[in-house]
């Protein structure tokens, strides 16, 4: 290294600095020791008393801070009233979503995760009447039978759904707002979109009547529906405005804006916070009873029991950002008081004039400013030092990764509860579950350590650019089980080292869970004394299941891919686990595509899983693309005869019909009604019988005419 002229040297450490710089998002200041990413340190939930402290919240934490609601120089302001939001609460009723069933007929409903709870869909049934969106237009469809089947009525959107709700006579549909003149009819002016929810009476389907719109700042999130209460989440990032500061919600015509107290952020280190709106309205008399707002950190993963939201998003340390602030500390007492005294004032700079990355960014620029100076030894000693203390940093956090968990009780008034953080990130939300009153939940952690590097490589390094640690990086999977107020109570670490969870699913007092790197270890899990977790078995076989689905309580069906033995990914695999004996779990059958590159979008969309065990009927949606061989090629619903013990495949329900895209999953979602399969894709509903697989009747769904001229 001292070969090396002083500018070379220098020239990479700055082109370092600069590239640390950078790295802002989701890091932990460690300057800040009570926010550090320890278990030790808890998190907790504070409401915000006023409007002033909502925007000095954005101010210190929004990286790019702009006047929304101004044009010109001159605020806009609304035509009707601002008011602050009535959060009046409305009783739960006891009613289930078993409820709503308009029709003594044998139907499927949406497959969801919490049995009681539905979730938005993009199809709904009632046993009579399918009630489905394609592109900005509802169509309701007198479904059974099959044969008389026909579309009844349309309802055209202004912007385009995302999924919906039936209750009885009841109709909500929900989603993103992309009709630009929604702000200038209103005279708001919103960076970060909206959510609208329209509220139908379907008393008469032929025609139904719109009875309620409102919109809420922010883009769809989830949603979900119980006792005839809708949560619908959204999603936004906060933005400074100085007319309407706090987020807005419009009923119809009228805006509001959220009650700073109805806003709870936590004592957390954001870099990335958005806000989670929890609207709770009454599909029975439209009204919007409660609207709660969390600020959480990136865009959460959502799970919700019968009487909790838990709300969990991801925490993790930037070693980059880590070495910045090192060597910055570092270089602190050697700095002449001329560039303390500009430090100190990028430091204290109204945050309307720079952001905080601004900031960050600008006094990076000092360091390197003043470190380009320096003499070569000075240099290394400062690089050797902030090696050292950085391996010491990293030793002392253990997990580069966390979860952060947030309790939201929404049996009353929706209110935060408890939060904690757990190391290692979530798969999706089948990695969290509630059982009489215990949260258990599976992660993937990080474990980082540091290799020491041979001297022949530290030369070769050193010959390149200054210095850096080699880490290495070990998974290992954890299972967690946390009491009412979120304290960990047991825990299972390290399982399956060096691979990561694909799949989990909670079934009363057992967890089934599955992890990929070349093989597919299926664990079965005992939870039934929470403080004492127990990894009761495990099998190992080629592949890997993304989705777990029970067949029955001894049974679980897999979905996802077979694999080589090296871990190559090949084509779809239907599994049947045998868990009877849990120390002992076994693959009784399976079915594995010849087409290696089949696939199905029941992997990442629960959804799309059609499953009834008494009619022996297991139904995805599947396709294959091949390039070089288009005959393999097939588009559709593949329906497979499954047992307790056996998967056999009957056929192929095609919907390539109109278009030639292969490439991806045209089919979205099945149902059956009594003895006959409905299939729906984009622009297609099929129609087969049960028995034979034979066709009814094909029902064309079309959405023309959506534009200002008409397209036949």
């Amino acid at each position: 290294m001292k070969n090396l002229s002083k500018e070379i040297i220098a020239i990479s450490l700055i082109l370092i600095i600069i590239a640390m710089s950078a790295c802002q998002t989701n890091t932990t200041q460690i300057q800040n020791k009570k926010n550090e990413l320890t278990i030790e340190n808890q998190v907790k939930a504070t409401n915000f008393q006023t409007q002033e402290e909502y925007q000095q919240f954005i101010k210190n934490t929004v990286e790019t801070n702009s006047y929304y609601g101004m044009i010109g120089g001159l605020a806009r302001t609304f035509d009707s009233p601002i008011m602050v939001a009535d959060t009046m609460m409305m009783e739960k009723t006891a009613a289930s979503i078993e409820s709503t069933i308009g029709s003594s007929n044998d139907f499927s409903q949406t497959n969801v995760q919490v049995q009681g709870i539905d979730e938005g869909d993009i199809i709904k049934t009632d046993g009579e009447y399918i009630y489905t969106i394609t592109d900005k237009t509802l169509f309701i469809i007198k479904a059974y039978p099959g044969e008389d089947s026909k579309i009844i009525s349309t309802i055209k959107l202004k912007n385009r759904p995302t999924g919906l709700f039936i209750e009885n006579n009841k109709l909500a549909i929900f989603g993103n707002i992309d009709y630009n003149n929604i702000y200038a009819e209103a005279k708001i002016r919103i960076r970060n979109g909206m959510t609208f929810i329209e509220l139908y009476d379907i008393s008469n389907k032929n025609n139904p009547e719109l009875e309620k719109t409102y919109k809420f700042e922010g883009n769809y999130l989830e949603s979900r529906i119980i006792g005839g209460e809708i949560f619908l989440l959204t999603n936004t990032y906060p933005e400074q405005r100085i007319i309407q500061p706090m987020p807005i919600i419009m009923e119809d015509d009228s805006a509001i804006q959220v009650k700073p107290t109805d806003i709870e952020y936590f004592n957390i280190n954001y870099q990335n916070p958005m806000l989670v709106g929890i609207n709770k309205l009454n599909i029975k008399n439209n009204e919007l009873d409660q609207t709660k707002m969390v600020a959480v950190e990136g865009q959460p993963t959502i799970y919700m029991s019968q009487n909790n939201i838990y709300l969990a998003h991801r925490e993790y340390i930037n070693e980059w950002d880590l070495r910045q602030q090192i060597t910055q500390k570092i270089m602190e007492p050697e700095l002449p008081e001329y560039y303390k005294l500009l430090i100190s004032k990028l430091e204290n700079a109204d945050t309307d004039i720079l952001s905080p990355s601004e900031k960050r960014q600008k006094i990076s620029e000092l360091y390197s400013e003043y470190l380009y100076a320096m003499n070569e030894s000075k240099i290394e000693e400062i690089q050797e030092e902030t090696e050292l203390k950085l391996q010491e940093k990293i030793k002392e956090l253990k997990y580069l990764e966390y979860t952060v968990i947030n309790k939201v009780n929404i049996e009353n008034k929706i209110k935060t509860e408890a939060n904690n953080k757990i190391p290692g990130t979530l798969n999706n939300q089948f990695s969290m579950d509630e059982y009489k009153d215990v949260l258990r939940i599976a992660t993937t952690s990080r474990e980082r350590y540091i290799q020491e590097i041979e001297a022949t490589q530290k030369i070769a390094a050193d010959a390149i650019m200054p210095r850096m640690p080699s880490w290495n990086s070990e998974t290992k999977n954890n299972v967690y089980t946390l009491d009412e107020n979120l304290k960990i109570i047991g825990r299972i670490e390290g399982l399956a080292k060096g691979e990561s969870i694909f799949s989990t699913r909670f079934m009363e007092d057992k967890l089934y869970m599955v992890t990929f790197r070349q093989t597919d270890p299926f664990f079965v899990i005992d939870l039934s004394n929470p403080k004492n977790p127990k990894n009761l078995g495990e099998l190992k076989i080629p592949g890997f299941s993304r989705y777990l689905h029970p067949y029955d309580k001894n049974t679980i069906i897999g979905i996802g891919r077979d694999a080589t033995q090296t871990g190559r990914t090949q084509g779809l695999k239907i599994s049947l686990f045998d868990v009877t004996d849990t120390a002992n779990p076994k693959e009784i059958a399976k079915y594995v595509s010849n087409q290696k590159y089949s696939s199905t979008s029941a992997e990442w969309e629960h959804k799309a899983f059609l499953f009834n065990k008494q009619k022996e009927l297991l139904v995805i949606p599947a396709y294959n693309y091949n390039y070089q061989d288009q005959s393999e090629n097939y588009n559709g619903a593949l329906v497979f005869k499954i047992t307790k013990d056996d998967i056999e495949l009957r056929g192929l329900i095609d919907h390539s019909e109109g278009t030639s895209n292969n490439w991806s999953p045209r089919v979205e979602r099945s149902l059956f009604i009594e003895n006959e399969l409905y299939t729906k894709s984009p622009y297609l509903l099929r129609i087969n019988d049960l028995e034979d697989l034979s066709k009814i009747k094909n029902i064309k769904l079309e959405t023309k005419n959506e534009g200002p001229i008409p397209i036949y």
